[in-house]
């Protein structure tokens, strides 16, 4: 019942290709293909870091559509690094690049006040480390 009210605060890490913006919101409605029709989506995100042509972000999803981070940031021409099923419309290649989504769930909050945190996993870690030693500053 939270997941459907929106009750429930999600904070995901991404890497996506090029340079976003410092802040954005991304309110675009998405295909809903139990329901056959569009349903409002909105997604924000703050860009924490650039490494060359990718950008690490924070997003919070405001709605929980299926794949709707994926689909928002793809739309706005910044596709997750990784992702075979809305990939970016120019391709470039990402050194050290670990293979996966990089898309992580860092953080969600429920109403009642729990809180669950997960770490990165060790190969985006040490891709971040990677990026950061390629791209100093």
């Amino acid at each position: 019942a939270w997941l459907a009210a929106g009750e429930v605060q999600k904070k995901y890490r991404a890497l996506v290709h090029g340079r976003t913006n410092k802040k954005g919101i991304v309110r675009r409605a998405l295909q809903d293909r139990r329901r056959g029709k569009p349903v409002p989506a909105v997604t924000r995100f703050t860009r924490r870091a650039i490494y060359g042509r990718v950008s690490l972000l924070d997003v919070r999803p405001e709605t929980g559509r299926q794949h709707q981070i994926r689909r928002h940031l793809q739309g706005i021409g910044h596709a997750v690094v990784g992702d075979e099923r809305y990939p970016p419309k120019r391709f470039s290649a990402v050194p050290g690049f670990p293979g996966r989504l990089w898309l992580h769930a860092l953080r969600v909050e429920l109403p009642d006040g729990r809180v669950f945190e997960a770490p990165l996993p060790p190969e985006l870690e040490a891709h971040l480390a990677l990026l950061a030693e390629r791209h100093p500053g």
